[in-house]
């Protein structure tokens, strides 16, 4: 199947990275999308997955890293490729997702922040 992961602004490469090893691990292609803040770096871990997959004889094309706003997130949501959503963000937009995801009865993950006590 296919994994859409959307990932916040802060710890990139633990965010990013650790939904698609796990989505690759279990057998499925990945397609990260990463705040528009993170685009760089996004793109930069990206790339080195892709050269471990080539080094390890599988297809790069597995894993593909979008950025943008709340329309990339929205595109992955309701796309009929995509088999299941893991979101990581604010509660809000948690919602949002869950809503988006209903309408196909799409799983998804949500991982809501705003639990921090400072």
């Amino acid at each position: 199947g296919v994994l859409g992961v959307i990932a916040p602004w802060n710890y990139p490469f633990h965010n990013m990275l650790n939904h698609i090893i796990s989505g690759l691990f279990s057998g499925n292609a990945v397609v990260s999308k990463c705040s528009e803040h993170t685009s760089w770096s996004s793109d930069y871990f990206g790339r080195i997955v892709k050269a471990a997959l080539v080094e390890c004889g599988h297809d790069p094309d597995i894993v593909q890293t979008v950025t943008g706003f709340g329309e990339a997130g929205s595109a992955l949501v309701s796309s009929s490729y995509v088999d299941k959503i893991i979101f990581t963000g604010s509660p809000g937009v948690g919602r949002l997702v869950m809503e988006g995801c209903s309408k196909n009865l799409k799983p998804v993950i949500l991982e809501l922040g705003e639990k921090d006590p400072m």
